[in-house]
């Protein structure tokens, strides 16, 4: 639901299953950027994407537009498919 509404989402994979599933979901639908690779990296990256003047104001633009183009035909956005 979250990457539906084109909300960002940041996430570290470690060793819980739903950090590994977030990690999936974000390749998903293409903005692999998001997945950090160890915890200064997400540090950077949450930073850059909330204080990060104008390159983070671009950062968060490209990726809401992404994932909300990406609705239109990635197959995680399709629910028909996924349910057959």
């Amino acid at each position: 639901d979250i990457l539906w509404s084109g909300v960002p989402l940041l996430t570290l994979p470690r060793e819980t299953m739903s950090s590994r599933v977030a990690a999936s979901l974000i390749n998903a639908v293409t903005v692999p950027f998001t997945i950090a690779r160890n915890m200064q990296d997400y540090k950077e990256l949450a930073l850059r994407l909330v204080q990060g003047g104008e390159d983070g104001r671009r950062s968060l633009r490209m990726v809401r537009e992404r994932l909300r183009s990406d609705r239109a035909g990635a197959p995680l956005f399709d629910t028909r498919r996924m349910t057959q």
